[in-house]
């Protein structure tokens, strides 16, 4: 039986109350949060912490995220966005900055959809504020010069770091990094995988919008 091979590989709930008490807190299911796709009360919340230049990070986002799509759409999954910038020195701190300024125009997903389409799953993506303000422009933000104006702002760059701090915190150690309700897991695991995961979470964890 193909389902019975799914479901008995997937992430199961944690079982430390220090753990599980972390991943249940992190969601925010803020409805204004510009980088967060999904019914703000669905009943699974995946947090994705993430870097611009992790390839791991690329080949979920290519090969497994647009299978989630689905889930998205009919209310089941939300998907919250987090930075952790590992791979600065490729310019993944300037690209999170971008997202940020592009989510403060209404395009973070369109950003984030374009960063990673550019990026080569087999190797690590660079960044300048030039290539940055282009994926912005082929994502559709409107005010390119906003865009630019808030890519280098200070206050954009220590959102940026704050966040790569709180997952350093909280003992994250790479990229790709996911909380889904009361499980997690790294690395740019299968569809079956993360599938099976949330649909494990559906029956056991309990709805905490």
């Amino acid at each position: 039986d193909p389902t019975e091979a799914v479901t008995s590989s997937y992430s199961p709930s944690l079982t430390d109350a220090q753990a599980l008490a972390l991943v249940r807190s992190e969601p925010t299911r803020d409805p204004h949060d510009p980088r967060a796709v999904g019914d703000v009360d669905a009943p699974v919340v995946m947090v994705d912490f993430s870097d611009y230049s992790c390839p791991m990070c690329a080949r979920f986002a290519q090969d497994t995220e647009p299978g989630l799509q689905d889930l998205v759409d009919d209310g089941t999954l939300r998907i919250e966005y987090r930075d952790f910038v590992i791979f600065q020195d490729h310019g993944s701190d300037i690209a999170a900055a971008g997202a940020r300024a592009a989510a403060a125009q209404g395009k973070f997903i369109e950003y984030h959809r374009a960063a990673y389409a550019a990026a080569d799953p087999n190797g690590h993506a660079s960044y300048t504020e030039d290539s940055v303000v282009a994926l912005a422009r082929s994502a559709g933000v409107p005010d390119l010069d906003r865009f630019r104006t808030d890519l280098t702002a200070q206050a954009t760059k220590d959102e940026v770091g704050a966040e790569t701090a709180r997952a350093q915190q909280m003992g994250i150690n790479g990229t790709p990094f996911f909380m889904i309700n009361d499980t997690a897991f790294s690395g740019a695991q299968p569809l079956a995988y993360v599938r099976a995961t949330i649909e494990n979470q559906l029956q056991v964890a309990p709805h905490r919008p």
